[in-house]
C-alpha cells in the first residue's frame, strides 16, 4: 500500500488514498491482499462506490471531444461555423490529426472562415505534402488558398509554397501566384515557373516572379535565353532585372545568332552588353554572324552595324579560332567588313589564314584588294610585315598564280621570299604544267637558286617532264646531275626512263658529270627494269659503255639480278664488263640457291663457267658467310635434279665436304648424304636420281656422324625411304651399324612400320632380338611382326633397351601401344605374336599382359583384343593373377584381372571401369584374392585355390578353438569380479541408508520444532484476540498464516521425499554400473546431502521471516483500530 499513498502525519489516511488503494487491491494489483488490509481501508474512509470523486476543474472542461474523429470531419464538411469554432476549443478539443485532416477537407470544399479557424487552431499546412492548399487550388477554390498562403507561420513552408506556385499558374490563378510570392515562395518550380511565363509571352506573371526573386540562372539560364528566343525585347528586359550570372548572359548572348532579325539581334546584344557580357562568347558570336546567311553585298550591308557593335562596344577578338572572322570575310569578299575587321589588331596567324583562303578567291580584284587590306594590317610592324609578305609570296605560288606574284613584285620582294616562292611553287603536283612553268620561269628570272632549283630538277626528271627539264638545265649546279640521275632510277619499275628515246638523256647526265655511285646505282636498276621487261638493253650498253661503270657494285648486284631473272643474256654482257673473282663467284652460289628450273640454272652454269681465263671462273669451293657448301646448297634447293649434281660434280664440287647439320637433337658435322636422307624446308625429299648421283661422285655411304652415330641407311630407314635403303645398301651400307642410342636401321624401320625396308635388312646382316620386334608390337604393325619373327625374332625375349625395361613383346604392346580406333588392327598383330609360341604368363613387374593393358592409356581396345585372342581361355587360370605386397605387412597378396580393377587400376575414371568390368565378366572372369599358402588370409579373400582354401580352413579352425577358451577364462575372471564387487556395493549401501536415517530424523525434528513453535503463536494470539474485539476476524487470519506455514512445511516435506526418491534411484544406477561408477555416486551423494541440509536451513530462516512480518502486520492493524474504535464499530454494523 505505501506504493499508492503515503500516511498523513497521524498514521491515517486520507478518503482520496484510502479509495485508490481499495480500486488497485480490487482489480488484482496485490494478490496477497488480507481481509484485513480491506477493512483497515475501510476504516480509513474509502469509498466502495466511486473510483474518484469529480472535481469542479472537470465540470468546467466539459467533455471530451477528442475522441469523436469521424463527427468532427462531418462537422467540418457540413457543420456551422460555429459548432467547429466549440470543437477546436484548447482543452479537450479535437485531436492534431482531426484538425489536420480538417483543414484538407475545407480546402477540398471551399470553406474559408472553416480553414481560417482551423489554421488559427493549429492545423499543420505542411500535412500530407501541403495537401490542403494543392487540393484548393487544384479545386478552383482561389479565395481559399489565398486565405491559406495568408496565414500565419506559412512563410516557413518555402517548399510547399514553391509546389503550390506551379500549381496555380498552370491553373491560370495567378492571385495565387502572387499570393504564394508574398508569402515567400522559393524554390525549382517557381523558378521553372518563370520559364513557362516566358514561353507563354506572359510579362506581367514574369515581371512579378523576379521582383519576388525567382532565379534567372536555374538550369543553366533558361529564362534569359527563352527570352532571347522569344526576340521580345521586353521580357529580355524583365529578365535581366533578375541579375543574371555571368555563364546565363554568355550562354544567352550564343542564341541571338540564330536570330534571323538582325535589328532584334542588334537590339538583344546591346541589352545583354549593358547587363556586362563579355568574353569570348561575343567572338563566338561574331563568327556565327559572319558564318550564315548569304554572300550578297545588301546582307553585308545589313550585317555591318552588328558587327561593329560587337567589334567595339563588345571587344570581340578578331582572332578566335585562328582568325576565322577574317577568313569569312574574305570568303564572302565582304570588303568594307575585312577592312573593318584588319583594324581591330589581327594576329599574324590569323592574317595568315586569312591570305590563304585570299589566293583561293576566284576574282582577282577582290584577291587583289583583300591582299592590299591584310598586307597593310602590319605596316607599323616591319618583321611582322616582312613574315607576312613571305606568306603572301607562299600562297600565291602554291596557287601558282602568276598575277599575284606580280602584284605583290610591285614592292620589293626579298632573295629569301624568291626562293619561298619557288619552293612552294615546286611542291605542288602540277608545277611543271605550262601555267606552272611559267610561274617558274618568271621566279628564276627573279633570282631562284640553289638547292632547292636542283631538287626541282630531280622532280622535274623523275617524271621525265622535258620542258621543266630543259628550262631548269641552265641553273642547276653539276651535283644536280648524279642526283638527278638518282633520282630517275630510284624506281626500276618505271619504263619511262628506261625506253629508247631516253637513253640519250641518260648519256647526257652521264657526260655532265655523274658520279660514280649514281651510274652503278642507275645500271642496277637498269638491269631490274630490263628483266622485268619494262626496259630496254639499249639503256645497259649506254651505262656499261661509261668509263666509272663498276659492275662488281654492291657485291655484284646486277648479276644477281640477272641471275634471278633466269637472264643469261645480261648475265653474259655484265660478265665481260670486268667481273671479278668474288663477284663470280658469289653469282655461280645466287645461281645454284635461287628456286629456278633445272635447266635455266644449268644455262647459267654454263655461262659462268666459260668466260676467259681462270681469273674469271667462280670458286668452285668457295663458302660465302652464312651458307653451306655449294652441293648442299643445290640438292636444298633442286632436291630431285641428278642433272644438277652431276654438273656440279663435273665442275670439281667438294662433294664429300662437311658441314654443320641436324640428325637428331644436336647439331654436329655432317656430310650431303646425310642431309640428303632428312626432309629439306617446304617438306621437300631427295629424289633416287640425286641420291645415286651423289654415290656415283663417290660420297662415303658409311659415313658416321660424330655424336649421334647415325648413318645415311639409319636415317633412310626412320624416314621410310625403303627405296633409300635399296640404294645404300645396294652401295655396300652397313646393314648391322647402331646409333648412340643402341638402336639400328631394322629398329628404325620395324617402328615406322616400312615392310619393304625391314625385308631388304632382313636380308642383310643384322642382330636378333635387337627390340625391332618390339617396337613394330607397339606401334601395331602386324606385318612387320609376321616378317621378324619369321626371321627368329623371339616373342618372349625381354628387351633390354631403356624404353623396353625388360618387357617382352606382347607386354610392350599391352602397356604401351596407342590403340585408339584400332581394335582389329590389334587383334592381327597380337595373332602374328601368338604365331611365335608366346608365354601369355609371363610377367613384368609382377603383371602379364592383361594387367599391362589395364593400365594402358587407353585399356579398353587393347583389353577387348588381348581377350578376344589370347586370354579368354587362360581368364580364370590360377596362373592369371598379380602379386602385390601388402602395404602394412609387406606379404604378397594374389588378385585376379576384376579384382586388381577394383582396388588399384584407373581409380580416377570410374566410367572407364566399368566398361572394363563388363568386358572382363563377358569372359566368366572372377573375382580372386588371397594370400599365398601358409599365411593367414587379408580380409575379403575370395576365390581360394583348393589347396590354400583347406589350408584356410584348418588355420580358422584353430583360431576359433583359441578363442573360446581365451572367452571361458575371461568370463570365468569376469564372474569373481563382480561377486567381489557386489559385496562391497551391500556394505555401501549399509551407510548410504544409514545417512538417510539420519536425515528423516532431522527432517522430523525441524518439523516438529516448527509445529511447537506453531502452536505457541497460535495460543498467543489467541489469547491476546479475546482480549480484543476483533477477535474473530485475527484469529482467521492466524488461520490463514498457519496454512501457509502448514503448505510451506508440506512442500518442504514434499521437497525432502523427493530428493530421498531421487538419492535411492541414483543409488540403485550406480549399483548397476558396477565399481567404476561407485565414487561418483558417492560423491554425488555427498552433494545431494549438502543441498538437502541448505534447503531445511533456508526454510527455517523464510519461516521465521513469515513469522515475524505477520506479526508487525497485525501489530499495526491493532494500533489503528485502537485509534478509531468509533468509526469501527459504525462501519462494522453497516457491514
Amino acid at each position: 500500500m505505501a506504493g499508492f499513498a503515503k500516511p498523513n502525519s497521524d498514521g491515517t489516511l486520507s478518503y482520496k488514498e484510502a479509495t485508490a488503494a481499495l480500486h488497485h487491491i480490487c482489480q488484482g494489483g496485490i494478490p496477497n491482499a488480507t481481509p484485513g488490509l480491506v477493512k483497515v481501508l475501510l476504516d480509513s474512509d474509502a469509498d466502495v462506490l466511486h473510483q474518484r470523486r469529480r472535481s469542479l476543474d472537470t465540470a468546467r472542461q466539459g467533455a471530451d471531444a477528442s475522441q469523436l474523429c469521424h463527427g468532427f470531419r462531418r462537422a467540418v464538411e457540413s457543420g456551422p461555423d460555429d459548432l467547429v469554432k466549440i470543437l477546436l476549443r484548447q482543452v479537450r478539443g479535437a485531436c492534431q490529426a482531426c484538425r489536420d485532416l480538417g483543414l484538407v477537407d475545407a480546402a477540398r470544399l471551399g470553406y474559408v472562415n472553416k480553414a481560417r479557424m482551423l489554421l488559427a487552431c493549429g492545423a499543420t499546412l505542411s500535412f500530407q505534402k501541403g495537401a490542403a492548399l494543392v487540393l484548393a487550388i487544384q479545386a478552383g477554390h482561389e479565395d481559399t488558398a489565398i486565405a491559406i498562403t495568408s496565414s500565419e507561420g506559412t512563410r516557413t513552408h518555402t517548399e510547399l509554397l514553391d509546389l503550390a506556385v506551379g500549381e496555380a499558374y498552370a491553373k491560370a490563378q495567378y492571385d495565387v501566384v502572387r499570393s504564394c510570392l508574398q508569402a515567400g515562395a522559393r524554390g525549382p518550380i517557381t523558378d521553372k515557373t518563370l520559364v513557362q511565363a516566358i514561353r507563354n509571352r506572359h510579362g506581367e506573371s514574369a515581371l512579378l516572379l523576379v521582383q519576388h526573386q525567382a532565379s534567372v540562372n536555374r538550369d543553366s539560364g533558361a529564362a534569359v535565353i527563352c527570352a532571347v528566343e522569344s526576340c521580345d525585347l521586353s521580357l529580355l528586359r524583365i529578365v535581366l532585372g533578375g541579375e543574371p550570372s555571368f555563364s546565363t548572359l554568355s550562354a544567352a548572348v550564343l542564341q541571338t545568332a540564330k536570330i534571323t532579325n538582325v535589328e532584334v539581334a542588334y537590339h538583344m546584344i546591346e541589352l545583354l552588353l549593358d547587363a556586362g557580357v563579355h568574353g569570348y562568347c561575343l567572338s563566338q558570336v561574331l563568327v556565327q554572324c559572319l558564318d550564315r546567311g548569304g554572300d550578297s553585298r545588301n546582307h553585308e550591308t545589313t550585317c555591318l552595324p552588328l558587327i561593329r557593335l560587337l567589334l567595339e562596344k563588345g571587344g570581340a577578338n578578331v582572332n578566335f579560332e585562328d582568325g576565322k572572322a577574317l577568313v569569312l570575310a574574305v570568303k564572302k569578299a565582304w570588303v568594307e567588313t575585312l577592312d573593318l575587321l584588319v583594324h581591330c589588331q589581327p594576329s599574324v596567324p590569323s592574317l595568315k589564314a586569312a591570305l590563304a583562303t585570299t589566293m583561293g578567291r576566284p576574282d582577282p580584284d577582290v584577291k587583289n584588294h583583300a591582299i592590299g587590306l591584310l598586307l597593310k594590317a602590319t605596316s607599323n610592324d616591319p618583321a611582322a610585315n616582312r613574315y607576312l609578305n613571305s606568306i603572301a609570296v607562299e600562297s600565291a605560288a602554291t596557287a601558282l598564280d602568276y598575277r599575284i606574284l606580280q602584284f605583290l613584285a610591285e614592292t620589293t620582294l626579298s632573295e629569301a621570299d624568291v626562293l619561298i616562292g619557288f619552293r612552294s611553287a615546286t611542291s605542288t603536283a602540277h608545277w611543271t604544267t605550262p601555267t606552272g612553268l611559267q610561274v617558274i620561269q618568271y621566279l628564276l628570272g627573279m633570282g631562284a637558286s640553289g638547292s632547292h632549283v636542283d631538287k626541282a630538277f630531280c622532280q622535274a626528271v623523275t617524271t621525265l617532264s622535258l620542258d621543266a627539264i630543259d628550262m631548269l638545265a641552265d641553273y642547276v649546279s653539276p651535283t644536280a646531275f648524279s642526283s638527278a640521275l638518282e633520282s630517275i632510277t630510284k624506281n626500276s619499275k618505271n619504263s619511262k626512263w628506261c625506253e629508247i628515246q631516253c637513253a640519250s638523256l641518260v648519256n647526257s647526265f652521264i657526260e655532265n658529270g655523274a658520279n660514280r655511285d649514281a651510274v652503278n646505282n642507275a645500271l642496277i636498276n637498269a638491269v631490274d627494269a630490263a628483266v622485268s621487261g619494262v626496259g630496254t638493253v639499249l639503256v645497259i650498253e649506254t651505262l656499261l659503255e661509261a668509263s666509272s661503270i663498276d659492275v662488281n657494285f654492291q657485291s655484284g648486284a646486277a648479276l644477281r639480278i640477272a641471275i634471278q631473272a633466269g637472264n643469261a643474256d645480261i648475265l653474259s654482257m655484265l660478265l665481260k664488263s670486268g667481273a671479278n673473282l668474288d663477284t663470280v663467284t658469289r653469282s655461280f652460289h645466287q645461281a645454284i640457291t635461287f628456286p629456278l628450273n633445272e635447266d635455266t640454272v644449268l644455262r647459267l652454269l654454263d655461262v659462268l663457267s666459260s668466260k676467259g681465263g681462270p681469273s674469271c671462273c667462280p670458286d668452285y669451293h668457295a663458302v660465302t658467310p652464312g651458307h653451306v657448301p655449294p652441293i648442299v646448297c643445290c640438292v636444298a634447293t633442286h632436291p630431285t635434279s641428278a642433272k644438277l649434281v652431276k654438273r656440279l660434280a663435273q665442275l670439281g664440287c667438294n662433294m664429300g665436304a662437311e658441314f654443320q647439320a641436324t640428325p637428331y637433337d644436336i647439331e654436329e658435322p655432317a656430310t650431303i648424304l646425310v642431309r640428303a636422307m632428312m626432309p629439306f624446308p617446304g617438306d621437300k625429299v631427295a629424289s633416287t636420281g640425286v641420291v645415286e648421283a651423289l654415290i656415283d661422285a663417290q660420297v662415303n655411304v658409311n659415313c658416321v656422324t660424330k655424336h649421334s652415330k647415325t648413318t645415311p641407311l639409319i636415317l633412310a630407314a626412320r624416314q621410310r625411304r625403303a627405296d633409300m635403303v635399296k640404294l645404300l645398301i645396294k652401295a655396300g651400307a652397313k646393314t648391322d651399324h647402331r646409333d648412340c642410342y643402341n638402336h639400328s636401321a631394322l629398329y628404325y624401320a620395324s617402328s615406322a612400320g616400312d615392310l619393304d625396308a625391314v625385308n631388304l635388312l632382313l636380308k642383310s646382316k643384322h642382330k636378333l632380338n635387337d627390340g625391332s620386334l618390339h617396337q613394330a608390337a607397339k606401334n601395331i604393325h602386324s606385318d612387320v611382326v609376321a616378317a621378324l619373327i619369321k626371321k627368329k625374332h623371339d616373342v618372349n625375349f625381354p628387351s633390354s633397351l631403356p624404353e623396353h625395361q625388360g618387357r617382352t613383346p606382347l607386354q610392350e604392346l599391352a602397356y604401351r601401344c596407342d590403340c585408339q580406333g584400332k581394335v582389329i588392327e590389334v587383334e592381327a598383330t597380337i595373332h602374328a605374336i601368338q604365331e611365335g609360341q608366346v608365354n601369355v604368363f609371363d610377367q613384368w613387374q609382377g603383371q602379364n599382359a592383361l594387367f599391362l593393358a589395364l593400365e594402358n592409356t587407353q585399356p579398353i581396345p587393347v583389353t577387348q583384343a588381348l581377350l578376344d585372342t589370347i586370354f579368354w581361355r587362360e581368364i580364370n587360370d590360377e596362373r592369371n593373377v598379380i602379386t602385390i605386397p601388402d602395404p602394412e605387412t609387406g606379404l604378397p597378396r594374389y588378385m585376379s584381372p576384376t579384382y586388381f580393377l577394383s582396388e588399384s587400376a584407373n581409380k580416377g575414371n570410374w566410367e572407364m571401369n566399368v566398361q572394363l568390368h563388363q568386358l572382363l565378366r563377358t569372359k566368366n572372369a572372377t573375382d580372386r584374392y588371397y594370400a599365398p599358402l601358409g599365411h593367414l588370409q587379408p580380409e575379403g579373400a575370395v576365390g581360394l585355390p583348393d589347396d590354400i582354401a583347406k589350408e584356410d580352413k584348418r588355420l580358422q579352425d584353430e583360431r576359433e578353438k583359441r578363442y573360446n577358451r581365451e572367452l571361458d577364462h575371461e568370463q570365468k575372471l569376469r564372474r569373481q569380479w563382480e561377486e567381489g564387487q557386489n559385496s562391497t556395493l551391500i556394505e555401501e549401501m549399509k551407510v548410504v541408508k544409514k545417512i538417510e536415517g539420519s536425515h528423516m530424523v532431522h527432517g522430523n525434528e525441524l518439523q516438529r520444532q516448527g509445529e511447537l513453535a506453531a502452536q505457541k503463536l497460535h495460543l498467543s494470539n489467541q489469547v491476546h484476540n479475546n482480549q480484543m474485539w476483533q477477535s474473530s476476524q485475527t484469529a482467521s487470519q492466524q488461520q490463514e498464516a498457519l496454512r501457509q506455514k502448514n503448505q510451506l512445511l508440506q512442500q518442504d516435506r514434499q521437497n525432502t521425499a523427493n530428493q530421498q526418491q531421487e538419492a535411492l534411484r541414483q543409488k540403485n544406477l550406480l549399483t548397476q554400473q558396477g565399481k567404476k561408477k561407485i565414487a561418483e555416486i558417492n560423491h554425488q551423494d555427498m552433494r545431494k546431502t549438502a543441498f538437502i541440509s541448505e534447503r531445511h536451513l533456508r526454510a527455517e530462516q523464510a519461516m521465521k521471516l513469515r513469522f515475524e512480518k505477520q506479526s508487525n502486520q497485525e501489530k499495526l492493524f491493532m494500533m489503528q483500530a485502537k485509534n478509531k474504535p468509533s468509526k469501527t464499530a459504525a462501519r462494522q454494523s453497516q457491514t
